[in-house]
C-alpha cells in the first residue's frame, strides 16, 4: 500500500507538470501573438486608424443631404397678445462648393493612409524591438551555458595545476592564477545568470505584459542566418512605411491646395422646407418653400489668398520631402544590407577561429601534461580557446541583431504572416 507522504509528493508533481503544461512555451511565434495582443504602441496607432476612418465619413457627411426640424413659440404684441406656433422639416443638397468639400474628403482620405502607414511603422518598430529583447535573452541563455561549460574547464585546469603543483612541477603562481580564473568563471556566471532575469523582463515589457510567468520557457537558439542575394533597394525604399507616409502626406497637401482654392468659388445649395404654423385654437395652416441658396465669396480681407499660398507652400514642402525620405531609405538599406552580410561572414570566421583554438587547446593540453609546453604558453592557448568561443557567441548574436535591423530597415512586420518585402515567410 503506498504510503500517505508518497500520495503527497505524487499530487504535487501531478499539479506542478499540469501548471507547466498550461503556460506554452515562449517561442518566438508566441512572443508574436502576445505582442499583437497587449503591446500599448500598436493598440494606440490602431485607435489613430479608426478615428482616421471616422473622419472619412465626417467629411462625406457634408455631401449627403442635410436635414433639420425646428420648432418655434412666440409671443407678439402690444394689445392684444397672441402666441404663435410652428413647426418645420428643412432639407438642403450642397450642389457646388468649388470642389472644396471633395477635397476635404480627400484630405481625409490621405490622412487614413498616413495613419495606416504610421501603424505599419509602429508595427515594424515593435517587431524590431521585440526581436532585439528575445535575441538578447536567447544569447543571454547561451551565454550561462557557455561559462557553465568555461568554469567547469577552469576547475579542470586548476586540478591539473595543483597536481603538478605538488609533484613539485609547478609553482605556487601558476596555482594563484588558475585559482582566479576560476572565479571570475564563477562570477561571470553568477552575472550572466542575472542577466537571464532582467532580459526575461525586458522581454515581458516588450510584448505589453508586466513580467513572464516565472514557469514560463524561452524557447529558440541562436541560428544561422541568410541575408538576400539580390536587392531591388528602390523597390523596397518605396514600400517601406516612413515613405509611404510621406506619400499620404503628399496627398493630403495636394487636397488641402484644392480645398484653399475653392475659397474663391461661390456655394450653391438646393433648399426646402415644410412646416405648420397657428395660434393656440388651430395650428392647421401649413407652408412649404423651395429653392436655390447661393453664396459668393467678395472680400475676406486677404484670408482667401493667403491661405492658397500656405498651402501651397506646405505642398512644396511635401513633394520635397517625400525626395528626402526615399532618399534616406535606400541609404539605410545598402548600410543595414552591408552590415548584415558582414555580421553573417563574420559568423563563419568566428566559428572557424573557435574549431581551430578547440584543436590547438586539445594538443596543447596533452603537451603540458607531458611536460613539453611550459604553464605560462599552454594557459595562454586556454585563455584564447574561450575567447574565440565567447566572440562566436557574440557573432551569431550580432547576425541575429543585423538581420533584426535589416526587417525595421524594409518595414517588415512580424505580425503579418508573409513578408512582401523579403519575398519569403519568415
Amino acid at each position: 500500500m503506498m504510503k500517505p507522504l508518497a500520495v503527497e509528493l505524487i499530487v504535487v508533481a501531478l499539479v506542478a507538470l499540469s501548471a507547466n503544461a498550461a503556460e506554452p512555451p515562449l517561442t518566438w511565434e508566441e512572443c508574436v501573438r502576445l505582442t499583437a495582443k497587449n503591446n500599448p504602441s500598436l493598440a494606440a496607432a490602431s485607435a489613430n486608424v479608426e478615428a482616421a476612418t471616422s473622419a472619412i465619413s465626417i467629411e462625406r457627411s457634408v455631401l449627403l443631404p442635410q436635414l433639420s426640424a425646428n420648432a418655434s413659440s412666440m409671443l407678439s404684441g402690444p394689445g392684444d397678445e397672441t402666441t404663435r406656433y410652428g413647426a418645420a422639416l428643412g432639407v438642403e443638397q450642397l450642389l457646388f462648393s468649388g470642389g472644396g468639400k471633395q477635397a476635404a474628403v480627400r484630405s481625409a482620405m490621405a490622412g487614413l493612409e498616413s495613419q495606416l502607414a504610421v501603424l505599419s511603422g509602429s508595427r515594424s518598430d515593435v517587431t524590431y524591438a521585440l526581436r532585439s529583447a528575445f535575441v538578447d535573452l536567447l544569447y543571454a541563455k547561451e551565454r550561462v551555458e557557455l561559462l557553465a561549460t568555461i568554469e567547469a574547464r577552469r576547475a579542470d585546469n586548476l586540478e591539473l595545476v595543483e597536481l603538478r603543483y605538488e609533484s613539485g612541477r609547478e609553482h605556487k603562481g601558476s596555482v594563484a592564477s588558475s585559482k582566479a580564473s576560476l572565479f571570475d568563471a564563477q562570477v561571470q556566471g553568477v552575472q550572466s545568470t542575472r542577466s537571464v532575469s532582467v532580459n526575461r523582463q525586458i522581454l515581458a515589457r516588450r510584448m505589453g505584459l508586466a513580467s513572464l510567468p516565472a514557469e514560463s520557457i524561452v524557447e529558440g537558439t541562436l541560428t544561422q542566418v541568410s541575408p538576400p542575394e539580390e536587392t531591388d533597394f528602390e523597390t523596397i525604399a518605396r514600400e517601406a512605411p516612413t515613405y509611404l507616409e510621406s506619400q499620404a502626406s503628399l496627398a493630403r497637401a495636394e487636397a488641402q491646395f484644392s480645398e484653399a482654392r475653392s475659397g474663391y468659388w461661390p456655394e450653391v445649395s438646393l433648399v426646402g422646407s415644410v412646416g405648420h404654423f397657428g395660434d393656440e385654437d388651430s395650428f392647421a395652416e401649413d407652408y412649404w418653400s423651395t429653392g436655390v441658396k447661393l453664396s459668393i465669396p467678395i472680400w475676406s480681407g486677404g484670408q482667401t489668398r493667403h491661405e492658397v499660398s500656405k498651402a501651397k507652400a506646405f505642398l512644396r514642402a511635401a513633394d520635397a520631402d517625400a525626395a528626402r525620405v526615399l532618399d534616406e531609405r535606400v541609404r539605410l538599406l545598402v548600410s543595414a544590407k552591408q552590415t548584415f552580410l558582414d555580421a553573417v561572414d563574420d559568423v563563419e570566421v568566428q566559428t572557424k577561429y573557435a574549431e581551430a583554438a578547440e584543436i590547438r587547446a586539445e594538443i596543447s593540453r596533452q603537451q603540458y601534461e607531458g611536460g613539453l609546453l611550459s604553464f605560462e604558453n599552454w594557459i595562454l592557448i586556454e585563455d584564447d580557446l574561450i575567447s574565440k568561443n565567447e566572440q562566436l557567441l557574440n557573432a551569431r548574436r550580432s547576425a541575429l541583431m543585423a538581420e533584426a535591423a535589416w526587417w525595421q530597415a524594409t518595414g517588415y512586420e512580424a505580425f503579418s504572416q508573409t513578408n512582401p518585402r523579403l519575398g519569403d515567410k519568415q
